[in-house]
This record gives C-alpha cells, sequence and structure tokens, in this order.
C-alpha cells in the first residue's frame, strides 16, 4: 500500500468513525492504550525531583552582559567569563 492509498483509506476510517460516539470512544481507549508506555516514560521523567534548580547554560544570566566592561579588555572571553563567574559565586 502506497502512502497515498494509505493517508486516503485512513481518512475514509475516520469519517466513519466520527459519525459514532461509541467507535470514537473505543478508537481512543485503544491509542490511549498503545501510547501508554510512552506517556509514562514523560510522566516518570517529570516527576523527578533532586531539589536543586536546574539553569539552562544556553541562556546567559543578566547580569553576564557586562562582563569585561570593568575590567581590562581580555582577547580569552572564556577565560574571563570564568573569572567573573568564580568571583560572583566565591568559588575560589
Amino acid at each position: 500500500m502506497t502512502t497515498l492509498q494509505l493517508d486516503n483509506e485512513l481518512d475514509y476510517q475516520m469519517g466513519l468513525i466520527a459519525s459514532n460516539y461509541k467507535l470514537k470512544r473505543k478508537v481512543l481507549d485503544y491509542i490511549k492504550s498503545l501510547t501508554a508506555p510512552l506517556n509514562s516514560a514523560k510522566i516518570s521523567a517529570a516527576k523527578h525531583d533532586d531539589g536543586l534548580i536546574h539553569i539552562d547554560p544556553t541562556i546567559p544570566l543578566p547580569s553576564d552582559k557586562y562582563v569585561g566592561m570593568i575590567t581590562a579588555p581580555r582577547e580569552d572571553d572564556d577565560k574571563a567569563l570564568e573569572d567573573y563567574l568564580s568571583d560572583k559565586y566565591n568559588l575560589r
């Protein structure tokens, strides 16, 4: 069966199901049973809480745009950012 034939058959069958409440209910229950393992994996991952606040490292902190403005300019921006964050969070 080609993709076009499959799509047409699915569209035809969905039309029949859409007109009958009992069939809709059965199809919905069946679909839920098929996707239950996928949903349970998402739910268990979402419920995991280690008590920490996780910050996305790709999103800059509001104060990070000021790195290097007060100190002398450096060629190595990564080192400047590391120094800034170390001073800010007393990691030394």
